[in-house]
């Protein structure tokens, strides 16, 4: 007879004759169901050679402890039990079983640390085939670590936690690599806007512009130029055509939520009005001035197929400079308002 060990069982293996009393079906009609090669002989059970667990066998757990073979299976000695663990992920997503068995995969059952690593672990679809990772530890008493990783799937980025929680345990282990990547500090930004303004001329102008700009850690910077197309007025017979461009420098800082990013922003615009007077009036001739304003609002933006988003900006804005155009013997004909809002809206491009 040998003994051999699985896992926390015991199993007996080799030759088992024995006899039992008297099986009677009627009571119990599921006796035999335990003993597949087991077959009736004149209403007595035979069992022929059969490998049996060793717990049901007093002999059998007797010779199992005798020859040191019998031994619970426990997780002592897996990487994995140093770690507290908090998951957040969608329902695609392996759960924490998984990702604690893919640490331990990464190490190897080798390994052994007095170290305990607390883990938070955050996954959220941001679109098709967009996944991002929030990832915090801390390592017994030392400071917090914080990690944002983007991946395709949402394997990948469980992949890349596993990954940076087995560096966290063992910090000069060989581990295999993950698809997921960190954001780059540095992304492009370009877009072109359609815009509306109350303030240049106390009404509704319309206009159209080009945008670039880069994120730079949490910030994003932009640098817009855009042409403004305010209506013509009249008055005591005379039509004043008007005109105007500018620049100006945005920074914002946005939060992503899924597919929509919103997030607040600071605007300063320098530009220049133009108005051009025909009528009645002894000297035509136009006229132009500069205009500078300080603006503060947010911005929306949705994901339409990544990088394409559809941006709006709505902002705020105080005219700090309004120049005033007046006509001899008609007096004022127009001056931008102190105070007015501007509206951007328009394709983006942003990495």
């Amino acid at each position: 007879m040998a003994a051999v060990s699985d896992g926390g069982r015991c199993l007996v293996a080799g030759p088992l004759p024995f006899r039992q009393s008297p099986v009677r079906r009627r009571r119990f009609p599921n006796s035999l169901a335990r003993f597949p090669r087991a077959r009736v002989i004149n209403g007595r059970a035979e069992m022929r050679p059969l490998k049996r667990l060793c717990y049901g066998e007093i002999t059998g757990v007797g010779l199992c402890i005798w020859l040191g073979l019998c031994q619970p299976a426990t997780a002592e000695g897996r990487p994995s039990q140093h770690i507290t663990l908090e998951l957040s992920a969608p329902a695609p997503c392996p759960d924490a079983q998984a990702l604690l068995e893919n640490v331990d995969a990464q190490l190897g059952a080798a390994f052994s640390t007095d170290s305990e690593l607390h883990a938070s672990v955050q996954v959220r679809e941001l679109g098709p085939a967009d996944y991002e990772l929030l990832l915090s530890y801390r390592a017994d008493a030392g400071a917090p670590e914080e990690r944002r990783l983007l991946g395709e799937s949402c394997s990948a980025v469980t992949d890349a936690a596993a990954l940076l929680l087995a560096l966290a345990l063992n910090p000069s282990a060989t581990v295999a690599s993950a698809e997921a990547t960190e954001p780059s500090f540095w992304a492009p930004r370009v877009g072109l806007t359609a815009v509306l303004d109350t303030a240049l001329m106390r009404r509704a102008s319309f206009g159209a512009g080009v945008m670039a700009g880069m994120r730079v850690g949490p910030l994003e910077l932009y640098a817009r130029g855009q042409m403004f197309f305010p209506p013509a007025t009249e008055r005591s017979g005379t039509t004043t055509t008007w005109s105007g461009f500018s620049f100006d420098l945005d920074v914002c800082l946005p939060w992503r939520f899924g597919r929509i990013t919103l997030g607040p922003c600071a605007r300063a615009e320098l530009g220049r009005l133009a108005a051009d007077v025909a009528g009645p009036v002894d000297e035509q001739r136009p006229g132009a001035a500069r205009f500078q304003a300080l603006a503060i609002g947010g911005e929306v933006r949705a994901a339409l197929a990544p990088p394409l988003w559809l941006a709006i900006t709505v902002d705020f804005a105080w005219f700090l400079r309004r120049p005033q155009f007046v006509v001899a013997d008609l007096g004022e004909v127009g001056r931008p308002a102190t105070f007015g809002m501007h509206v951007f809206f328009g394709p983006l491009l942003a990495w």
